[in-house]
């Protein structure tokens, strides 16, 4: 019993991790985004550099 568990909860937590990564991607490419939209003005660009300072830390 305790090793159908513990498979369970070694999938559950890969699946998670998985998640936690694509999202992470998605976030970082969407800010890239973002960030080469926005570089015609600089007032955008300097608040998308402190959000990306501010992510990053």
């Amino acid at each position: 019993m305790e090793q159908i568990i513990n498979a369970t909860t070694l999938k559950f937590t890969a699946v998670a991790i998985g998640v936690v990564l694509v999202g992470w991607l998605v976030c970082t490419l969407i800010g890239g985004l973002f960030n080469s939209v926005s570089s015609s003005s600089s007032m955008y660009d300097k608040a998308d550099a402190a959000i990306a300072a501010s992510k990053a830390r």
